[in-house]
């Protein structure tokens, strides 16, 4: 039989032809993988990287323990900042923070004009305080805005004698030679009552506590403090003087007495110094053959006004300084930085002599005045002085800065600010303002 060999056949792929694939360029797998390899690098290095740094630095989750406190911190610094403010208040202002809210929120208002009636009778006396002024007639005290003119306070006291002393936020009305007594402040009646013997004469310090000297049974006089609410709380008996003057320092813990008596046909002086609750006077001093007239005083001083001499006193060791003139002296006032004192003879009226001094008791200056003088009014740096139908304005050094005219029957000023001020007759008030 023939033999058959099997035929090798080479098996070849033909190429099949295709414009379009042709035309269709792609990327090599190996390239494609490494560029996705790559970018997987780069995210596990970012996130090591990330790791690493919340490992250096690990992130702390605060709760809401310390916000409390932090709030709790800042409402009790709120509250000692509240607390302290109202200590400063309290200490700064005469008789505390809402008494002094009080005062101005009575004091201030535009519902008055000037000029305005002062009604109850002839003007006895008035007396600057504060913002306000008050004017007492027989019958009663008014208080009246300085800016404004608006009737602040009106008081029917009935005293047949009415006398008014005040302080910076409080004013007490007494009965001199009788028993009553009324202590208020701009919005209210804050004490009042009778006292045992006749008043002779009353203060009110600037802390808004007072005290009252009357005649005494078994002693010559003597004196009773007050607190700030009208409590009677000690008394200082006077064995041998009548007491004439009585003035307290700004806190109320010390009074100054200002006492007389005769002796052999003379006059005899004693100025006493008593603290609050002791029955020993921590000073005193007697003139002989002198008369003290008045006796006022500051927060580093007080002072004594004799006929014709002045003495000032240290409140810190009682040391003084005199000063004396040959005229005798007409008019007192101060303010919290000087004392305005004149001289003049009774029988020349149109001759004068003013005296300045400061807190300390110092002569600032010392000028002649050659006119009749009616009152004389202080503000801080400035002096006015009526005298018939003139206003004038010096300065603290004795020179005249201006005049101005005013009307006929003024008896008492007081001072506004500095250019202006109220005139006031027996029964009227105005402002004036000077050229």
């Amino acid at each position: 039989m023939p033999e058959y060999k099997k035929k090798k056949v080479k098996k070849t792929k033909k190429a099949i032809k295709n414009t379009y694939t042709e035309e269709i360029k792609m990327a090599p797998k190996r390239e494609r993988k490494n560029s996705v390899n790559e970018k997987v690098k780069k995210e596990n290095n970012s996130k090591s990287k990330e790791a690493a740094k919340t490992q250096q630095k690990p992130r702390i989750i605060r709760g809401k323990k310390l916000v409390n406190k932090g709030k709790r911190r800042f409402a009790f610094g709120a509250i000692a900042v509240l607390i302290i403010a109202v200590i400063v208040f309290s200490v700064c202002l005469p008789t505390g923070l809402f008494e002094y809210i009080q005062n101005s929120i009575a004091s201030v208002g535009t519902s008055g004009e000037f000029p305005c009636e002062i009604s109850g009778g002839t003007l006895i006396n008035t007396t600057k305080m504060g913002k306000t002024f008050i004017a007492v007639t027989p019958t009663q005290a008014s208080s009246f805005n300085t800016k404004s003119g608006k009737n602040v306070f009106t008081h029917q006291h009935g005293y047949v004698r009415p006398v008014v002393a005040t302080s910076e936020s409080r004013f007490l009305i007494y009965s001199q030679g009788e028993k009553e007594y009324t202590l208020y402040n701009l919005k209210k009646k804050i004490a009042g009552g009778q006292t045992k013997n006749d008043i002779l004469t009353a203060c009110v310090a600037r802390n808004g506590t007072f005290a009252i000297a009357t005649q005494s049974d078994g002693y010559s006089s003597e004196v009773t403090f007050y607190s700030k609410k009208g409590k009677a709380e000690f008394t200082w008996l006077c064995a041998d003087y009548i007491i004439n003057d009585i003035v307290l320092s700004d806190n109320g813990k010390r009074i100054v007495i200002s006492a007389i008596n005769a002796n052999k046909g003379k006059f005899v002086s004693k100025l006493i110094v008593v603290e609050y609750d002791s029955p020993t006077p921590v000073y005193s001093k007697v003139y002989e053959n002198d008369i003290l007239l008045d006796i006022e005083a500051n927060n580093r001083t007080f002072y004594a006004v004799f006929e014709n001499k002045v003495e000032f006193f240290k409140w810190s060791n009682y040391s003084s300084t005199l000063h004396d003139t040959e005229k005798n002296f007409t008019f007192n006032r101060n303010n919290n930085r000087f004392t305005f004192l004149l001289a003049g003879h009774e029988s020349n009226k149109g001759s004068n002599t003013a005296y300045i001094f400061n807190k300390k008791g110092e002569k600032v200056s010392e000028f002649n005045l050659d006119f009749e003088i009616i009152d004389v009014a202080f503000t801080e740096n400035y002096i006015y002085i009526l005298s018939d139908k003139v206003i004038y304005l010096y300065s603290i050094d004795g020179e005249m800065s201006s005049k101005t005219s005013c009307g006929f029957g003024v008896v008492r000023i007081i001072p506004v600010s500095h250019h202006s001020l109220i005139t006031l007759t027996d029964n009227t008030a105005d402002k004036i303002h000077l050229e």
